[in-house]
């Protein structure tokens, strides 16, 4: 047979319920936070230990693309182009949401426009604005290259402009992750 208890009998249970859960926690708590400094203090000894060597491994992978990023800053230097269209997208780990594409116009090595190439998306392009032109993609790298972040670059081969750029960073108490895509580059003939 099944005994209903009345509410004041249903307080009394939760009362003690939660005192018992309470003192529970209380004790369970101060054994979890032990148990994290211990495994924090483990965690940073190995983050440590692999940081060094992911730094090493990210200097050798940065030589050779340090040599590649002179080759094709040359190149496209050479190619002396001033006015050119491309589409970009950026996708980066923090919060903020940019555009998902956007077609960028560069007149006098300037860009004169960002726009979504959804006319649906309105998220902002202002992301954009730090690399919306080919020099400032260049100085990205090399500030990235600087900063020994681990970086990945495929340079297009025929004006030199970084087409893929993929980069993380860790370091300075933060990490940052991001990469940049031109899916489409054209150059804009003589404008007189």
């Amino acid at each position: 047979m099944i005994k209903l208890i009345n509410l004041s009998g249903w307080r009394q249970i939760l009362g003690v319920f939660f005192v018992l859960s309470s003192s529970c926690l209380l004790y369970v708590g101060c054994h979890v936070s032990s148990s994290i400094n211990s495994i924090n203090s483990a965690t940073n000894q190995i983050n440590s230990d692999v940081g060094q060597e992911t730094n090493n491994q990210v200097n050798e992978e940065n030589l050779s693309i340090t040599s590649n990023f002179e080759q094709n800053r040359d190149l496209w230097n050479g190619k002396r182009i001033y006015n050119y269209n491309m589409v970009m997208r950026f996708v980066n780990s923090g919060f903020s949401v940019p555009a998902t594409a956007v077609t960028i116009q560069v007149r006098n090595k300037k860009a004169v426009s960002i726009d979504p190439i959804s006319k649906e998306d309105k998220r902002p392009t202002v992301y954009y604005t730090d690399f919306d032109t080919v020099e400032k993609l260049f100085d990205l790298v090399e500030r990235d290259l600087k900063r020994k972040a681990k970086i990945k670059v495929k340079f297009n081969s025929e004006f030199g402009f970084p087409e893929l750029l993929e980069v993380t960073y860790i370091g300075e108490g933060k990490r940052e992750a991001y990469h940049v895509y031109i899916d489409k580059f054209d150059v804009v003939q003589s404008l007189n």
